[in-house]
């Protein structure tokens, strides 16, 4: 049970790195035009990042500092635990004469720091979605401040910029949350079954940590993604209706501005 959840946290860095690794053209791509956005970004818009970044930045900064937290006790576990190495490893040679033993704890440090960056580096991918989220809300409000044809028809090529964006962004990081949420589903399980089983309370509350980082990294990726969904799913019936109302006042003034010299000169 310990050993599966230990290898489902160390698989997911060879698996997550191919996988940045195959979309990283598109994420460069991607990045580029939020930075460009940002800088070209005005005061209104700013305002609405504010609102995320207030909203946000409590519940990520304590997340790393939790996952932190919990590859500094599998690093140091062995120092309480009846254990000479942080993974629970068994070796078909001899491991306990120097430096041997310095270079294989070395090693099972450096995997473990590894896999708390790869947990880190999901929230980079909640970034994204919360820019596209952000992106979405900020289209919404020109949505309700349009006053006129034309500024209808460039919300409308915004909007459909945004979803090409937005699709962009799926694409990207669709097989990296599922990845996420495979090894992290497999690590809650048998993190669970350690803490259940009959295991000191040092091993329990190693692997506690273990699974309670499992189940936050899930959340750092569907927590934005849950949230971009209710965003892009805002009604829009009450502007289509003003839209409705705005094409059919824009017409009408049309109509009688062409018609009224006519009849005024037919009635002369």
């Amino acid at each position: 049970m310990k050993v599966g959840s230990e290898l489902s946290a160390f698989l997911q860095i060879p698996v997550q790195i191919a996988l940045f690794t195959l979309q990283n053209d598109r994420l460069k791509i991607i990045v580029r035009e939020m930075e460009h956005y940002i800088q070209q970004a005005k005061s209104e818009e700013r305002n609405v990042f504010d609102q995320y970044i207030n909203k946000c930045k409590l519940f990520y900064a304590t997340t790393m500092c939790w996952i932190t937290v919990t590859a500094t006790v599998m690093i140091f576990g062995p120092l309480l635990l009846p254990q000479p190495f942080p993974i629970e490893v068994e070796y078909p040679f001899s491991v306990d004469k120097q430096p041997l033993k310095a270079i294989i704890y070395l090693h099972h440090a450096i995997a473990i720091y590894q896999s708390r960056v790869q947990v880190c580096s999901n929230v980079f991918v909640a970034l994204l979605l919360w820019f596209v989220a952000a992106r979405f809300e900020i289209l919404s409000q020109k949505f309700q401040k349009i006053s006129n044809i034309s500024e209808l028809i460039i919300c409308v090529q915004l909007h459909q910029r945004l979803l090409r964006y937005a699709n962009d962004v799926t694409v990207a990081v669709r097989y990296i949350v599922l990845s996420t949420i495979g090894f992290s589903t497999i690590a809650v399980i048998f993190s669970g079954l350690t803490f259940l089983s009959r295991q000191p309370l040092t091993i329990k509350t190693q692997f506690f940590t273990v699974g309670a980082s499992a189940l936050v990294e899930v959340f750092i990726c569907t927590w934005p993604a849950d949230y971009l969904l209710s965003t892009i799913k805002v009604d829009y019936n009450g502007i289509i209706i003003d839209y409705r109302k705005l094409c059919i006042y824009t017409i009408m003034k049309n109509y009688i501005q062409n018609v009224s010299p006519y009849l005024f000169s037919k009635g002369r």
